[in-house]
């Protein structure tokens, strides 16, 4: 018995240790009713009970506790009894999410009163799996998950859900068969319903979501893709009576027809938006035509904001701003429905004859108006009329891909447009005289509307008195030439200009002075010309951006690169922009000092260097030779010797072991004493030394006969003492041992014995050029350290240079 309970305490224990093992953590939060406090996080833990130890320092905080993930099976009363009454009284946010609950009992959660946010998503129950009174007591939960659950067989826990009389947020999985009853409508706080789809199909029915009707919810996503059959009930908006705004999605398999006829009880209400876009079948089998008809019920919703876009809408066979929607709606986004049919009034051939114009009117609410991506047909020349388009209030106009008639459009009358998009159209021969009532627009984009600036557009007054222009995109327009009075209005206005992917050879514009971005890029702007330049430099606020252009960098263009170098600071994508001769090294890489010097030196012309060649000969002749014979008398001494040794065959071709002496000693006449000395000690030591009192004959050039005996020895060493460097003698025989030396790459074979403590600095200059190269001894001054100094110069003089 006693080993029993002695086991049993240990094994408990090791699975203490393996709870606590890793510690839950708390951090900084808010939790979804706007609390703010600390969260408990103690998900992934494999925990089956609440740890019962929080720190004293958090009891006056909110708490939300973390428990996803983990291994709580039963949910009761005892569940959360062990948690400190000051501590449970702050809890307000708890998450279950994702552990496998098999049963909550009633007034689970009644200790923790405070409870705001509950999450049970994930955590597979069922509708008997909650008792009735499960949520009861919970007089401040708002927000409850319960997606991702098993509520297919038996349907919603409809009993224990209306006792949550606070509710406000709520999201839940929608299934074959689902339906809210009656139950719900004590849900009268509910705001919002989240629904989660799994993979099974179901039908909206009238009653589907009728016991909601009591429930304040205004804004609704019914985002069911691939989810709902096609045969929606036509009522399933009477059970939210305050609706102000709907997002549907019956896609995948419905088209936008079953969005219409869902429609019914909007009618006669005002509403902030409808959203039904990419209603499309995965298999689509026809098109979709909206007529009076089928959006009768749509017609009488007065809607500030309709969005839909990308619905298969092939033909609109009735006017659709002649309805109260019309009347009533701000924005409009009917793009990517290639519609290529609208019903006008006038659309026959003998209407169109009898009244040329075409007025589409629209109404003074209207706001945004998205058209793009739909086809209209052009008409054949037969059929001349002009299109006009009034509309109070319109600010925001699209019109791109709609292969839009803009020869046949007469003068905008939208005085409040403050956008303009006619993008990806044919407006060559577009009225120069469209914008002229847009005394408003702030951005105007034309991009790839072959708007290149001919024929009626070629006075350049399309922008004339719209002095509110900030931004123009004119780019793959094929714009050769800019008319100088384009942007004459927009001198203060303008700032930021597109030009990308036109035919422009130079700077278009200029004195627009806060005109912070022009954009060239893929031009044909090969240089810049003087006028180029003053328009780039007129633009004083502006960034350039040239990349794509065909920039010159041959000699021919080098006072363009030259600017271009030194104002680089005025362009943006100098890093990204190549010559066209060399597409391996950027602008900016060709501006480094190196590069760019080595080609202007490589860019001097025929003309300008024979006329620099003969004044630098005649500067040379008249004031330079003097000066150079004298400051290199030694080099032009050397080359003569040179030329005359080898022209007597005596010069030595290549330096070998096989040399006559192993060193030649050069010092001054005042040291000849210690040269002696010098020369005795080494000559016992074995080596061959060449003084020039010993080995100079007289009568002989003492130059001619330095070269040879330097030419003849293995090394050459200098004692320099007081005296030789005040021997101007020895200067010169230094000058000239170094440039024998460096002729013949022997510059290791110089050796500096110093004497007399001399510093450096007073070498003489030809040394202190080549120092770095030489071997330097100093003379000891301690006769004791004599023998070192032998042993030092006889190795020198024994090494290999």
């Amino acid at each position: 018995m006693l080993f029993s309970f002695v086991f049993s305490f240990h094994i408990w224990g090791s699975f203490t240790r393996i709870e606590s093992a890793n510690p839950c953590t708390f951090s900084p939060y808010t939790d979804g009713c706007g609390n703010h406090g600390w969260l408990w996080n103690c998900s992934h833990r494999s925990l089956t009970k609440i740890p019962q130890v929080i720190p004293i320092k958090y009891k006056d905080y909110f708490l939300s506790l973390d428990l996803s993930w983990n291994n709580f099976r039963e949910i009761s009363i005892s569940t959360f009894q062990n948690i400190q009454p000051n501590f449970s009284s702050h809890i307000t946010g708890l998450n279950l999410q994702g552990n496998y609950i098999t049963s909550i009992g009633n007034f689970s959660f009644q200790s923790l009163n405070r409870l705001c946010e509950l999450d049970l998503s994930n955590c597979s129950l069922s509708k008997t799996e909650l008792t009735t009174q499960a949520f009861v007591n919970l007089p401040y939960l708002k927000i409850l998950r319960l997606h991702y659950n098993y509520f297919q067989a038996k349907g919603y826990p409809d009993v224990s859900l209306s006792k949550i009389f606070t509710l406000e947020n709520l999201t839940i999985d929608v299934f074959d068969g689902f339906r809210f009853s009656s139950l719900f409508r004590d849900l009268k706080r509910l705001k919002n319903i989240t629904f989660f789809t799994g993979k099974s199909r179901f039908y909206l029915r009238n009653f589907t979501f009728s016991g909601l009707s009591q429930s304040p919810i205004s804004y609704l996503d019914l985002n069911f893709r691939f989810s709902v059959y096609c045969d929606v009930s036509e009522d399933i908006f009477c059970s939210f009576p305050v609706l102000k705004g709907v997002n549907i999605d019956f896609g995948g398999l419905c088209n936008f027809y079953s969005v219409l006829h869902s429609l019914k009880c909007l009618q006669n209400r005002s509403m902030e938006y409808i959203a039904a876009y990419e209603n499309i079948p995965r298999i689509i089998t026809k098109a979709v035509y909206l007529t009076k008809k089928n959006c009768q019920y749509l017609n009488k919703i007065c809607c500030k904001r309709v969005n839909i876009r990308r619905n298969r809408i092939a033909k609109v066979l009735y006017n659709p701003l002649e309805t109260v929607m019309g009347q009533c709606i701000e924005y409009l986004d009917i793009s990517g429905n290639l519609i290529g049919h609208l019903e006008a009034k006038s659309s026959s051939e003998k209407k169109i004859k009898e009244n040329p114009i075409i007025s589409i009117l629209l109404s003074k609410k209207f706001k945004v108006f998205d058209y793009s991506k739909n086809y209209i047909h052009r008409a054949p020349p037969s059929f001349p009329f002009k299109v006009s388009i009034f509309a109070t209030n319109l600010t925001e106009l699209y019109l791109m891909y709609n292969n839009l008639p803009c020869q046949n459009m007469t003068s905008l009358q939208l005085p409040a447009l403050e956008i303009l998009d006619i993008s990806r159209n044919f407006c060559n021969e577009m009225s120069s005289r469209l914008l002229e009532f847009t005394l408003n627009l702030k951005r105007f984009s034309a991009s790839g509307s072959e708007l290149n600036f001919t024929g009626s557009l070629s006075d350049g007054t399309i922008f004339r008195g719209l002095k509110k222009l900030e931004e123009v995109d004119l780019s793959s327009n094929g714009i050769y030439v800019l008319p100088l009075t384009t942007f004459e209005d927009q001198k203060y206005s303008l700032k930021s200009l597109n030009l990308d992917s036109n035919g422009l050879s130079s700077v278009p514009v200029s004195h627009l002075k806060n005109l912070s971005v022009l954009y060239l890029r893929y031009n044909q702007l090969a240089f810049f010309s003087e006028s180029g330049i003053r328009n780039a430099m007129s633009l004083s606020k502006a960034t350039l951006f040239i990349k794509g252009n065909p920039i010159s960098c041959e000699c021919t263009h080098v006072s363009s690169l030259k600017w271009l170098r030194i104002n680089q600071d005025k362009f943006g994508d100098l890093n990204e922009t190549y010559c066209i001769d060399n597409k391996e090294m950027s602008i900016t890489n060709f501006f480094q000092e190196a590069s760019f010097v080595q080609f202007e030196l490589r860019c001097q012309t025929k003309e300008w260097l024979i006329a620099s060649s003969i004044m630098l000969f005649l500067v040379i002749v008249g004031v330079h030779v003097p000066i150079v014979i004298k400051r290199y008398r030694v080099h032009v001494d050397y080359i003569i010797l040179r030329l005359r040794s080898r022209s007597r065959g005596v010069m030595r071709t290549r330096y070998s072991q096989s040399c006559q002496f192993d060193a030649f000693v050069s010092y001054a006449e005042e040291d000849y004493r210690l040269a002696c000395l010098f020369y005795r000690v080494l000559h016992h030591r074995g080596l061959k030394i060449s003084l020039p009192d010993k080995d100079f004959l007289p009568g002989l050039s003492k130059v001619e006969q330095m070269l040879q005996c330097i030419d003849d020895s293995q090394k050459v060493v200098f004692i320099v003492t007081e005296k030789f460097l005040e021997n101007g003698w020895n200067s010169y025989t230094v000058q000239f041992v170094v440039t024998h030396a460096f002729h013949n790459n022997r510059e290791r074979s110089i050796i500096v014995v110093i004497k007399d403590d001399i510093p450096i600095e007073r070498m003489p200059r030809d040394l202190k050029f080549i120092w770095w190269s030489i071997v330097n001894i100093r003379w000891p001054k301690c006769v004791e350290n004599m023998d070192a100094f032998w042993d030092q110069i006889t190795a020198e003089l024994l090494h290999n240079t």
